[in-house]
C-alpha cells in the first residue's frame, strides 16, 4: 500500500467508480494504477 495520502485518496475514488479526474499528475496516476494492479484511465 502506498504511503502517499494523495495516492490513497485517488485509489478510493477510483474504487468508488470515479473515472475522470482533471489534472491528475502522471506520477500519481501511475502509482494509483500500480496500487490497483491494473491500468486505470483517470
Amino acid at each position: 500500500m502506498s504511503t502517499n495520502p494523495i495516492v490513497q485518496i485517488y485509489v478510493k475514488l477510483v474504487r468508488a467508480g470515479v473515472r475522470e479526474i482533471d489534472t491528475v499528475p502522471a506520477t500519481i496516476r501511475e502509482e494509483v494504477a500500480a496500487e490497483l494492479n491494473e491500468e486505470v484511465t483517470i
